[in-house]
């Protein structure tokens, strides 16, 4: 005869195995929660312009530079001119009117130098022990506006091979279909209001990692590793398991229209 309650923790005196969950997927934005992108940038518009990591923040902080090798564009005659103050405001042709010395388009020689030495300067937020600490309890995927060999330099530079991956080439952010070709449902880990709009279209649980990645994952590998039954902490943590898998089973069997599904694993 069946458990009435086949959630419910072990009863004392029951089977000594570990408490344990199914192995939920976890996703990861690479751009901003998994890679600091912006130390990359800075470093390639150094090598065009001369510019300082304070140089490039006094820029950034107009709001008028989006697209980081137009700053690069502008940045470099200012550097030249003795850094003048105050930074002349409108964009970067005023910039560059003001100071005299345009460089011209600098995209094919930004790039360039991102891919020589540009990528190897973005900084991990999580150490690739913890990591390879979560993939023991959960499977790991990410999700990128990069290409496969873009994906392939910042594996390397993260010292972690992702088991599932969503590249610029299948799919971008906010589709929930990133998120749903690997799972039917999950969590999802990023830091921006489109990365939170995907993980509440594809139905998966966000989590914000601009308060600090390293925490949140250590907080995670904790939650669900597996415990000694019978303790305080397994009665308590067993319950959560239990109600999670009923969640999961309930948003699978609910189902998203018009979203690609795949087995959410074992």
């Amino acid at each position: 005869m069946s458990s009435p309650n086949p959630g419910a923790p072990p009863a004392p005196g029951g089977a000594s195995s570990p408490v344990t969950r199914r192995k939920p997927w976890i996703l990861f934005a690479l751009e901003d929660a998994l890679l600091d992108t912006r130390a990359g940038r800075v470093a390639v518009i150094h090598l065009l312009s001369g510019a300082t990591e304070a140089d490039v923040a006094r820029f950034e902080a107009t709001g008028e530079f989006d697209e980081p090798w137009i700053l690069a564009r502008a940045i470099g005659p200012w550097v030249r001119a003795g850094r003048p103050l105050p930074l002349p405001t409108g964009g970067w042709r005023v910039v560059v009117n003001h100071c005299g010395g345009d460089p011209g388009d600098l995209v094919r020689r930004a790039d360039a130098l991102w891919d020589l030495r540009g990528w190897k300067a973005e900084a991990p937020r999580v150490d690739a022990a913890r990591l390879h600490a979560l993939a023991e309890v959960a499977h790991l995927g990410v999700v990128t506006r990069r290409d496969r060999g873009g994906l392939a330099r910042a594996e390397e530079v993260l010292g972690y091979h992702f088991e599932a991956a969503t590249t610029f080439d299948e799919g971008l952010r906010p589709d929930a279909d990133v998120l749903t070709r690997h799972a039917t449902t999950g969590h999802f880990i990023g830091v921006t209001a489109e990365d939170r709009a995907t993980a509440e279209e594809a139905r998966f649980v966000f989590h914000d990692a601009s308060r600090g990645l390293a925490a949140l994952v250590d907080r995670m590998i904790k939650k669900l590793a597996p415990i000694e039954p019978l303790s305080p902490e397994a009665v308590a943590i067993a319950a959560e398991a239990a109600a999670e898998n009923a969640a999961i089973d309930a948003r699978a069997a609910a189902g998203r229209p018009g979203a690609r599904r795949a087995a959410a694993g074992p």
